[in-house]
């Protein structure tokens, strides 16, 4: 059996966000970017963020001419305003105790270290330490985290700001020329506050990476995804048909009450 943890958030998991990271710093390498100065991303179970944070301390263990920008950071956006609220208050996802809390960055951090160290790695735990406390900023401002599950004011505005006047390009692939799916209870929070920098011209737009954790293809499986929705208890029913659709570029609804497959598949691709 395979345990998938909340938000993917096990040291599997964060490793794969690892290897995203050296691969943006082989392109910097190769010249294909330019070396980010900021990197944003939504945070909700902490993987995606923690690997980043190993991924760019093992950038730097292997010597690779990445993430060397002067005030180079990671901008980290509560996508939850509990997560929110704990760490503007107290940094709890950051705090030394906090290695012993599951779903926060130290811990994650912690705990993939040691797996890579299992796996016959390099022991990155001071370095990616040391990357959490000089290059992590968490941004908690509540009008745009507002509350989990939905867009924000701020979130709602800038992704729809893109869907009027955004595009994708530079790609080759037909499927990654899709939309950028900027859902409004996760990757939509990080946008906006990487919007707002943009404007008010604190950092370079051609230095900045938007971390997209939501992929432009959603997969289709052999398994009937609809009639396992069907059977799943009535609080997670109630939940997937309260989910608010407002993408004008992804026209789509999940609806388990008077709704079929049809009204969302459209947007999925099926698995090879």
């Amino acid at each position: 059996d395979i345990i998938l943890p909340l938000g993917g958030n096990n040291p599997a998991g964060v490793l794969g966000q690892v290897s995203g990271a050296l691969e943006l710093a082989e392109q910097v390498e190769r010249g294909e970017v330019l070396d980010p100065k900021r990197l944003y991303l939504p945070v909700g179970s902490g993987c995606t963020v923690s690997g980043l944070i190993i991924g760019v301390a093992l950038a730097k263990h292997l010597g690779m001419k990445a993430f060397q920008e002067p005030g180079f950071s990671i901008q980290a956006v509560p996508v939850h305003e509990a997560l929110a609220w704990l760490q503007k208050k107290f940094g709890v996802s950051t705090l030394p105790i906090s290695r012993w809390l599951p779903l926060t960055v130290r811990h994650s951090v912690e705990s993939t270290c040691a797996a890579l160290v299992q796996l016959g790695g390099p022991d990155l735990l001071a370095l990616s330490l040391s990357v959490m406390r000089d290059h992590l900023e968490f941004r908690t401002d509540s009008a745009v985290v507002g509350t989990y599950g939905g867009h924000s004011p701020d979130s709602r505005a800038a992704a729809s700001a893109f869907e009027s006047s955004g595009s994708v390009e530079g790609v080759s692939a037909p499927d990654m020329a899709q939309p950028l799916w900027l859902c409004g209870h996760f990757a939509a929070k990080a946008w906006a506050i990487m919007l707002q920098d943009l404007e008010a011209q604190v950092v370079d737009g051609r230095k900045c990476v938007f971390w997209m954790t939501k992929s432009a293809v959603q997969p289709l499986g052999g398994r009937d995804e609809w009639a396992t929705l069907k059977d799943m208890p009535h609080v997670v029913r109630e939940w997937a048909d309260g989910g608010k659709a407002e993408s004008a570029l992804r026209v789509g609804r999940v609806d388990t009450r008077e709704g079929s497959p049809s009204d969302y598949r459209h947007l999925m691709r099926p698995l090879q």
